[in-house]
This record gives structure tokens, C-alpha cells and sequence, in this order.
């Protein structure tokens, strides 16, 4: 093979060790080093694939490669580099290099790949197997998508300010990937700039497994079919990064991942209105999920089933979403099902702006504000339960009970309700728990679910005893009837109604007067008072009620009638508020 005097450097410098370096030094037009325009440079900086293939594999014996590899700078590579198959015995370090058509490594072995600032067509490496990291950072920038399915990266995967795009699929094709390493999807930041990592196209991991971390801090993520990162059924055994003006266009997905550290979205933004804009269903996270300091989110996000062993934060955070085909409810946010520590929902940016959905979940430690609650009818929190409530949180009844409003009607209880209650009781706050139990028979008595014969009951309760938790009030009851009683009996007795039970006492005319019986020396004095409660109190006996009854005067005597009949209501009444009486004071009625 004839070289060119820059083919011959570059065998040169890896036979030496060094750099062939082919950038323009003191340019005054800063696209002189840029790849993009790589096409544009002259023979001086025109390298052969087959060049770098044979170094690189070290297919040529007159061309010994130096350990440090293959390195080349500022150099347009013609040809396709393909390595299919191939053993890279050497590093392979391009950087802000060209390579204008495929870049193969499909079934590869080598150590470490670096295209520090290329920009190449696309990259082709299913399979691909290093013991080192590969690179492809600081300005990288792949045209039609990175391939890196059930890829073994020995180091870390590094795309920190890259650049990858792909109009007609995955800007980053990485299903099944194990990276003993960590994988960066991170902006760079050199000395006085700025350069996001930007896919253009969905980055899908599904499947991989990334000993490390997954950092995408500061990263712009746009899915061209709905999906800006799908990392469905991946393992990260450090924490997982979406924070630090992280940006996402289309859905983020975890379902069913197993993350062992956090899953940390702190001042990230995600947007899919139409859909979920962050989908965790079934994520199981070792450390703490945050969605805090400035998190934001247009479109539903979605935590079902998730289990995260330290807490859901989403202090200070947005979430808004509208209903749409996909998310026919409207939902913001939804942890049905999960399982946490503590649950922070306070000092949000605004009230959620949709559905926010707790129901069955669990949590330790219940932490939340009233200006987070989002607006009525808004609020699942059936089945949710919380062992107690943090400090900072709102415990008044007023406050709880406007909470549990805002859920709507046809999910508003019993469990909420119970949850409530049984909340306050290991707080210690008994009283707020009664209050909050007979809140609870109340909006039963208004659902709708009880008959009319149920609801005049339940309303019966609710005003006799509280329920079973007001048992006093069936005393003031039972007073006020004995009193009206006397009242009634007394005014029987001034109409020649109420006689002595004796006959022999009334029959004779020396006993008769006008304005009434006169009633013998002998017998006691007839007491209206006594004789309402031995009427009324079904089990006490003042000896009232066997010595009077009441008599009719005539054979059609109606207001006898009237008094017979109050009589025996009195005597149901007494019966009926004795048993509530009893019920309540034992608790046999009550419903927690």
C-alpha cells in the first residue's frame, strides 16, 4: 500500500507513541478544526480507513504499533472503518476526526475506544466487547444514531457533550448493554462553556445493566416517536441521574428497572403532554426518588408499584398535566401501589394542575401541606395508607377533613376515612379521631350508597350518640323526653286521665270533686316527674307507674286515646335510647 505523506505520519506516530495531530494550529476561522466540515479539508489532513484498521488490529508486521495506540487529531477519515469481527489489539483514540461513512465494531474486541469531538456518520457495534471505556464526548456527533446493542463496555460509557441524531430511529441504540463502568449522558463543561449532551432521536437502554451510575445531568433528550429515554427492565447499581437542567422531550421510562442508589430528578424538566412524561411503574429503587428543588413535569407522572426504600421527595416541584386520549383522567401524578419511606408533598411551585393519584400506597411518614393539595375532585387517596403524620403537616381536623374533600365523591371513602383516623390515633390525638370518624358516617349518610331506610338510621346515630363516639348525647336525649314526659302526664292528671291503679280508690263519689280524683289520704302523691322515668327507663321501677294508669273518662274518650298513645311511644323511645345509650358507652356500634 503507497502512503501520502499524512498516512505516513500517522504509521509513524503509532509506532512512536505520540499523537499524529493534523489540526490547524493559530487558525483565525474557528470551523478549521471543526469536523462537520471535515469534507472541505485538503490531502494533508486525508487518512485512509484502511490505514487505521491495519495499525490499529496490527494487520501490518512492518507497521508495529506502540502500546499506547492508535491516535489520531483534527484528520478526515474516507472510507467505511469497519472492524467486524475484528481484534483491536490497541487503543483506538480519534479525536475531532472525520469519518464520513459507517464506523463498523459489530462483534469487536478491544480496549479503549475513544472519538473524542468526531463527528461520523453512524456507529455500528452490536455485540461489541471492551475492557476499557469507550468515549464518544466533548463535541462528539454521530448523524444517523450510535448502535451499541448487548455491547460489554469494560469502562465507562462516556458521551458527555454528544451529540447523537437520528431521524428514522434511536439516536442511541443500546438495549441489553453491560457497563462495568458508569454511563455519562452529561453536558460538558469546559473552561467557559457550555456543551449539552443533546439525542436527537429516543436513547433506549432497555434491558442494560450499568454496574455505576446513569448520569444525564444537564442532558437534552427529544424523541422523534414519542420516547425520549426508554431504559425499561435495566439494572444500575449506583443512581441514576436526570437532574441539573436535565430536558426531556417525549417520555422518560423506567418500568420495572432496579436501581440500587437514587433515582434523582432535582431541577429537571420533562415534557410529553399528550402522555407520561416520566413512566417508573414497577421501579424498584434502593435509595430515595426526588422529584424536588425545580422539578418539572408536563405530562403524567407515573411511580405504580414502584418500591423505594428511602423516600418520595417532591418538595418544591410541578406537575401538570391535561386530559388527553392517553390519560383520559388527567392525571399529574400517580404512586398507586408504591411503597415508601417518607412521602414529601409540600412547598410545591403551584397546586398540582390535574389528577394526583395515592391511592394504595404506603408510607412511613405522611408529609405534605394544604397550598400542595390539588383542587377538589382531584385527590384519589382510597386505600392509601401512612403510619403517621410528619410534624410540619397539617394535623387539625379542619384542615384533614378539607383534604379528604377534595377527593371526589364516588372515591372519597371509607377507607381515607380510616386511614385518617387510625393516623391520629397513633399520634395520640383521640379526639381529632372521633371527629374525623363521625365526618366519615356523615359523607357515607351523602354518597349515595345507602338505602332510605340506612340513611334515616345512619342519621338516627349521627344525632342520638355521634355515632358511637358522642354516647352523651343520648343522655341529653333521654332528659329531654323524661321532661316533656312529665310535662304530658302532669297535664293527664289535671284532665282526670291519670288515676290510681287501685279501683277502690276512685269509684266511690267521696273520692270525686270537681277538677279532678281526689286521691285517698293513704296514697302516695301522684309525681309526673317519677312517673315519666318509670315510663321511659325500661329497667327502673319508683313505683309510679303500677300505683297510676291512665283511664278513659267515656267511651269515646280521644284525648285518653292521645295519652295512651304518647304513653307507649314513650316507652319505645326509652327502650330504643337505653340501647344506644348502651351501645355507644360499649363501643358495639362503632365502625373503626
Amino acid at each position: 500500500m503507497t502512503l501520502t505523506p499524512a498516512e505516513e505520519e500517522v504509521v509513524r506516530a503509532a509506532n512512536e507513541g505520540r499523537p499524529a495531530n493534523f489540526t490547524v494550529r493559530n487558525a483565525g476561522d474557528s470551523s478549521a478544526n471543526d469536523p462537520k466540515n471535515g469534507g472541505k479539508w485538503g490531502p494533508e489532513r486525508t487518512i485512509r480507513a484502511e490505514v487505521i484498521y491495519d495499525l490499529a488490529v496490527g494487520a501490518n508486521p512492518r507497521w508495529p504499533t506502540h502500546a499506547k495506540g492508535v491516535q489520531v487529531a483534527g484528520a478526515n477519515i474516507v472510507g467505511t472503518l469497519d472492524f467486524q469481527g475484528a481484534k483491536i489489539s490497541r487503543p483506538l483514540l480519534l479525536v475531532k476526526c472525520r469519518l464520513s461513512e459507517p464506523m463498523i465494531l459489530i462483534d469487536a474486541t478491544a480496549h479503549t475506544i475513544s472519538l473524542y469531538g468526531c463527528h461520523v456518520a453512524e456507529i455500528s457495534a452490536f455485540r461489541l466487547t471492551t475492557s476499557g471505556s469507550v468515549l464518544l464526548n466533548k463535541g462528539f456527533t454521530a448523524e444517523r444514531g450510535v448502535e451499541l446493542y448487548a455491547a460489554h463496555i469494560g469502562g465507562d460509557f462516556d458521551c458527555d457533550g454528544g451529540t447523537f441524531t437520528n431521524p428514522e430511529g434511536p439516536a442511541l441504540f443500546a438495549d441489553g448493554l453491560e457497563v462495568l463502568g458508569n454511563v455519562f449522558l452529561r453536558a460538558w463543561r469546559p473552561s467557559g462553556r457550555y456543551v449539552l449532551f443533546r439525542a436527537l432521536g429516543e436513547v433506549r437502554l432497555l434491558g442494560a445493566h450499568i454496574h455505576g451510575d446513569l448520569d444525564c445531568s444537564g442532558g437534552e433528550f427529544e424523541g422523534n416517536a414519542g420516547r425520549a429515554l426508554s431504559a425499561d427492565r435495566s439494572i444500575v447499581d449506583g443512581t441514576v441521574c436526570l437532574r441539573n437542567k436535565f430536558h426531556a422531550k417525549g417520555e422518560v421510562r423506567f418500568l420495572g428497572s432496579q436501581i440500587r442508589g437514587d433515582l434523582d430528578c432535582a431541577q429537571a424538566t420533562f415534557e410529553n403532554p399528550e402522555s407520561a412524561a416520566l413512566n417508573a411503574d414497577s421501579v424498584s429503587v434502593g435509595g430515595n426518588i426526588l422529584l424536588n428543588r425545580g422539578f418539572k413535569a408536563r405530562g403524567m407522572v407515573r411511580l405504580v408499584g414502584a418500591r423505594i426504600n428511602g423516600d418520595l421527595n417532591c418538595t418544591g416541584g410541578s406537575f401538570c398535566a391535561e386530559k388527553t386520549a392517553n390519560n383520559p383522567h388527567g392525571m399529574a401524578l400517580s404512586i398507586d401501589r408504591a411503597e415508601m419511606g417518607e412521602l414529601f408533598f409540600r412547598l410545591l411551585a403551584h397546586p398540582p394542575k390535574g389528577v394526583v393519584n395515592f391511592a394504595y400506597a404506603k408510607a412511613a411518614l405522611l408529609n405534605d401541606d394544604a397550598p400542595s393539595w390539588p383542587q377538589a375532585g382531584h385527590l384519589w387517596l382510597d386505600g392509601f395508607v401512612y403510619d403517621t403524620i410528619a410534624a410540619p403537616a397539617p394535623t387539625q381536623v379542619k384542615d384533614r377533613l378539607d383534604w379528604l374533600k377534595r377527593q371526589p365523591r364516588d372515591r372519597s371513602w371509607p377507607l381515607a376515612y380510616e386511614q385518617l383516623i387510625n393516623a391520629l390515633r397513633r399520634m395520640g390525638h383521640e379526639r381529632d379521631a372521633r371527629k374525623v370518624a363521625i365526618a366519615k358516617e356523615k359523607a357515607l349518610r351523602k354518597s349515595g350508597e345507602l338505602g332510605p331506610g340506612a340513611r334515616a338510621w345512619n342519621l338516627c346515630l349521627g344525632v342520638t350518640i355521634g355515632h358511637g363516639y358522642k354516647p352523651w348525647l343520648a343522655v341529653l336525649w333521654m332528659l329531654l323526653l323524661i321532661i316533656i314526659g312529665a310535662g304530658v302526664f302532669c297535664e293527664a292528671n289535671r284532665l282526670g286521665v291519670m288515676v290510681p291503679s287501685n279501683k277502690t280508690a276512685y269509684e266511690g263519689e267521696s273520692f270525686h270533686a270537681p277538677g279532678g280524683v281526689r286521691q285517698p289520704p293513704s296514697r302516695p302523691v301522684f309525681q309526673p316527674v317519677f312517673y315519666s322515668v318509670d315510663v321511659f327507663l325500661p329497667f327502673v321501677d319508683l313505683h309510679q307507674k303500677s300505683l297510676w294508669w291512665l283511664h278513659e273518662r267515656n267511651s269515646w274518650d280521644w284525648i285518653y286515646v292521645g295519652f295512651e298513645s304518647y304513653f307507649l311511644v314513650q316507652q319505645i323511645l326509652g327502650w330504643l335510647f337505653t340501647g344506644l345509650l348502651v351501645a355507644g358507652i360499649t363501643g358495639i356500634i362503632r365502625k373503626d
